[in-house]
C-alpha cells in the first residue's frame, strides 16, 4: 500500500473512531430519553425516537447504508473503509430550537423523567 494511501487509510478510521464514540454516546443517550415518540417508516422500516421539552426537539433516526456510504464517499472515504461502518447500525441526530427562548438549559433528570 502506498504511503499517502496508507496515511490517507489511518487518518478515514480515526474519524469513523471518533463518529462511532458519538453513536455510542447517542444510542445510551436515546435509550434513556427517547421513549417519547417512536416511530417506523412503513416503507423503509426505519425508526426515529423523538422528544421535545422546553421548545426544544431532540430526535435520533437510524440511516440506511446506501445514505451511509453517499454521505461519507462525498467526503473522499475510500469504500471499503465506509463499508463496515455502513454495515452497522448508524444514526442521525437533530437537537432543535423549536420555540426556546434565552439559553436552553435541559436536566439530565427532567429528561429522563415522565412527565
Amino acid at each position: 500500500m502506498p504511503r499517502e494511501r496508507s496515511q490517507g487509510f489511518r487518518e478515514a478510521v480515526s474519524r469513523l473512531k471518533v463518529a462511532g464514540v458519538f453513536f455510542l454516546f447517542s444510542l445510551s443517550f436515546a435509550t434513556s430519553v427517547f421513549a417519547k415518540q417512536h416511530a417506523v417508516d412503513d416503507l423503509t422500516g426505519v425508526e426515529s425516537w423523538q422528544f421535545s421539552v422546553d421548545g426544544v426537539t431532540v430526535s435520533l433516526t437510524q440511516i440506511l447504508p446506501d445514505q451511509v456510504r453517499a454521505f461519507y464517499v462525498n467526503r473522499g472515504f475510500e469504500v471499503e473503509v465506509i463499508e463496515p461502518y455502513a454495515l452497522s447500525c448508524v444514526f442521525m441526530t437533530v437537537l432543535r430550537n423549536d420555540a426556546a427562548r434565552g439559553v436552553v438549559a435541559l436536566p439530565i433528570e427532567r429528561l429522563a423523567g415522565d412527565d
